[in-house]
């Protein structure tokens, strides 16, 4: 391709041209074969060897490739990447849906940092509802951002704080300190714009805190609450703030944020009455750098000092400048600072007409800007946002607590029922272990009777055995002694002499009846007494008869001892049986 175009530089002049421009710009290539074709009939030829040409020198544009390279230049140079962006041919249909989703949201992004129009990237909210529907936090958190972008340039007002509020959320679930301080810094701009500077303020200083690292946002923050308290008239913490924003401007190196810093405090210290101070700051904003689109706004601030300075020709000299750049302002506030003072300027030199004239289109921008302000009503807005915010957060905590509430009394009812079955456990066991310690104490106290009774019976038992023995004993002696002398008295009857021997032998001195009655109460005490007390009707001769009876003696040894017939023996042993009950062998 080199060579060819070398080839036609050597023939042709006006061809070698076409080829070069043709490879890097299409509209001048076709003015000049246009032109060419006018003056030169033989190129007739040559047009579709040119056409490809040309179609070698332009090579296909990747769609993909120019999308990647505006995502890299959005925050550094967003003017390039709108570029890159713009350079891509029919997006929806030479990129997947994805990435045409992609290519909405950066080109929202990159207008809005190029300080372009935003307001019919409409687009976005496509990107909105797409990245809500999969649920892919980081994008949706920058699609819902930059549609408050486009909603505030559409003027509604309502919609966009409402989307940066909703924004700042969605980067705080998703910890984006960055995208958390556009947010505010956005915000903050809608309330400063709309005049509310307690709320711009308060959004800056978030802003400010969310941006971290980033010196340069931090001294933009520092530079836009200087701003605020400015128009607050409360110049000595504007003064503090910018001083401050001006430190990290230069720390970040950022002339151009330097500048604006600089322009700022020579607006305060001219309010303030110090016009060198004033001055001297004009002039190093001025030595740093002024951007092309805040020039006017420069030589506003040149005209205004001048003329408190009484430099009236330099004044003037700013005054015809702002004369014709006063019909390119858009903003309003600006717009009409410089018809306020185009009015004082004029009714100073004499020329009440022209000043008349500055000062209606004064109170027709002031008007418009009222107008402006009050039909977006960012105030109101933002106080329905932070009430339906706040109701929000209400309900959130109260079904919160009502959930833990309800949980708390299930938790204490399950606690209690547990109480209640442990401690209906322990009374159970504690009244089984009672029991049984009441049967074991009366277990105890039964068996100790017990060995009491059982230990007085034995003793009892003991001492009947003893006296059962000992009188059985005697008794045995006794009858074994009687049983002698009688079986002796009974083989000797007929001799007197020695019964006498043996009643003095057994008894001597003493009456033989009265000694074995005594023997026998000793054997038997109290018998006698007892069939006296109870059988008052025997007489002595039947009691005789009953104590021989109970010691076993015979019919006739009784006869023999009471002296009576055997006879008589029976009939008083008749009448003892009747009257006691009780035959001869009882005891």
């Amino acid at each position: 391709m080199a060579f060819f175009s070398f080839a036609m530089v050597y023939k042709n002049q006006t061809l070698c041209m076409t080829v070069f421009f043709c490879c890097n710009n299409i509209p001048t290539f076709a003015a000049i074969f246009t032109d060419a074709m006018t003056r030169h009939k033989q190129l007739h030829i040559l047009l579709f060897l040119l056409a490809a040409i040309f179609t070698a020198c332009e090579p296909p544009i990747d769609p993909k490739a120019q999308l990647r390279k505006a995502e890299r230049n959005i925050e550094t140079n967003p003017e390039a990447a709108l570029a890159s962006l713009d350079s891509v041919l029919n997006p929806d249909l030479s990129l997947r849906h994805a990435d045409h989703i992609k290519y909405i949201l950066l080109h929202a992004e990159a207008t809005y940092l190029s300080f372009k129009e935003v307001k019919n990237d409409t687009a976005i909210f496509e990107a909105c509802r797409y990245y809500e529907k999969k649920q892919d936090l980081p994008q949706l958190t920058k699609a819902t951002l930059y549609s408050a972008c486009v909603l505030e340039a559409q003027g509604q007002t309502d919609a966009a704080v409402y989307a940066y509020n909703k924004a700042f959320a969605l980067a705080s679930q998703n910890a984006d300190s960055a995208l958390m301080a556009k947010a505010k810094h956005y915000l903050g701009n809608l309330n400063y714009y709309g005049g509310y500077y307690d709320e711009a303020l308060k959004n800056f200083k978030q802003a400010e805190k969310y941006y971290a690292n980033n010196l340069s946002k931090k001294a933009q923050m520092h530079r836009a609450i200087g701003a605020a308290f400015t128009l607050k008239h409360e110049n000595d913490s504007a003064v503090h703030y910018l001083e401050k924003g001006l430190e990290l401007a230069r720390d970040a190196k950022n002339e151009m944020e330097e500048s604006y810093i600089l322009n700022t405090l020579s607006i305060i210290y001219r309010e303030k009455g110090d016009y060198e101070e004033s001055f001297l700051l004009l002039r190093q904003s001025v030595s740093v750098g002024v951007a092309d689109n805040d020039s006017i706004r420069l030589h506003l601030n040149y005209a205004n000092l001048f003329l408190d300075m009484d430099e009236m020709d330099s004044a003037g000299y700013y005054a015809g400048k702002l004369k014709s750049e006063v019909k390119n302002v858009t903003d309003g506030p600006e717009q009409a600072a410089i018809y306020a003072f185009l009015s004082e300027f004029e009714s100073i030199y004499g020329c009440i007409d022209s000043a008349f004239v500055f000062e209606q289109q004064h109170t027709q921008a002031l008007d418009k800007e009222y107008h402006r302000r009050l039909q977006q009503s960012v105030y109101e807005a933002q106080l329905k946002y932070d009430f339906e915010a706040q109701q929000n957060r209400h309900y959130q905590q109260l079904a919160s607590r009502r959930r833990v509430i309800l949980f708390l009394v299930v938790g204490l009812f399950a606690m209690a029922v547990a109480v209640a079955v442990v401690m209906y456990r322990n009374a159970r066991k504690n009244k089984a272990l009672a029991h049984a310690l009441d049967e074991l104490l009366t277990f105890k106290q039964k068996s100790g009777k017990i060995q009491e009774n059982y230990t007085a019976r034995e003793k009892d038992w003991s001492d009947l055995m003893a006296s059962y023995e000992n009188r059985l004993e005697r008794e045995l002696r006794f009858r074994q002694t009687v049983m002698q002398q009688l079986d002796i008295v009974s083989k000797n009857r007929g001799e007197k002499s020695y019964l006498l021997d043996l009643e003095k032998t057994v008894f001597g001195s003493r009456n033989h009846w009265d000694e074995m009655m005594a023997v026998f109460d000793e054997l038997y005490p109290g018998l006698r007494a007892s069939v006296q007390e109870h059988y008052p009707q025997l007489n002595e001769m039947e009691r005789n008869d009953f104590v021989l009876s109970v010691i076993g003696v015979s019919r006739s040894d009784e006869a023999f001892l009471l002296g009576v017939s055997v006879s008589v023996v029976d009939k008083m042993r008749s009448k003892v049986k009747k009257n006691t009950g009780k035959g001869p062998d009882a005891e």
